[in-house]
């Protein structure tokens, strides 16, 4: 959504490191910078996408994601608390559920995937990847 490329320091530094990447602290990370300012949202997402996909930053790390925060804008005390607040897990919790029954809703099982609310309902995007998509732009595969 964004437009991030998957960067040589991403490959050698977050996918080389090995290990399970955890996106939860990621994930309450955006929450946090979002809730701080959200008309601001989508550019918050990019600057973490980037950290990660471009830079190769450990964005599973709170003070890498302080130091995120505060190039965004927000000042890395109140970032690191709110980071860790009980209303942070419940808001992220209950948005993850919700982007679960979105999910179901129009039948992804997988990442990524957009969806986009429309006045008809939840509608899925299709991906320029599948074939079906390509086809429609007169790319065959």
């Amino acid at each position: 959504m964004t437009g991030q490329v998957f960067s040589g320091s991403y490959r050698e530094q977050a996918l080389g490191a090995g290990g399970r990447f955890d996106s939860w602290l990621l994930t309450c990370a955006f929450h946090v910078l979002e809730s701080a300012s959200p008309a601001q949202g989508l550019q918050r997402l990019e600057a973490l996408q980037q950290a990660r996909y471009v830079a190769g930053l450990d964005v599973g790390n709170a003070a890498v994601l302080a130091d995120i925060a505060i190039q965004q804008g927000m000042a890395r005390a109140a970032f690191l608390q709110a980071l860790s607040t009980a209303d942070t897990a419940r808001a992220v919790q209950q948005r993850m559920a919700a982007v679960r029954a979105a999910m179901r809703a129009v039948g992804v099982l997988g990442v990524p995937a957009l969806i986009a609310r429309t006045r008809d309902g939840l509608r899925l995007i299709p991906s320029l990847y599948d074939a079906a998509s390509l086809a429609q732009i007169g790319v065959e595969i």
